[in-house]
């Protein structure tokens, strides 16, 4: 499934990172993770679609494993 996020978006993101080659990056949103190809394209790809808040937490480290 396709999401999208835009600049002008008022979202809070759990966590946000470069992927290791090119200018993809990788994030997670809503307790799932989303993959952007390109940095400037905005076409991202959720990768899961489990993530419940106070249940499963994809793509989020647990304090235990900070």
């Amino acid at each position: 499934s396709e999401s999208s996020l835009t600049a002008n978006d008022s979202i809070s993101l759990q966590l946000a990172t470069w992927a290791p080659r090119g200018n993809a990056l990788v994030y997670v949103y809503q307790n799932n993770i989303y993959y952007r190809p390109e940095a400037e394209v905005a076409v991202d790809y959720q990768i899961t679609d489990t993530g419940v808040f106070g249940t499963i937490y994809n793509g989020v480290p647990d304090w235990v494993y900070e």
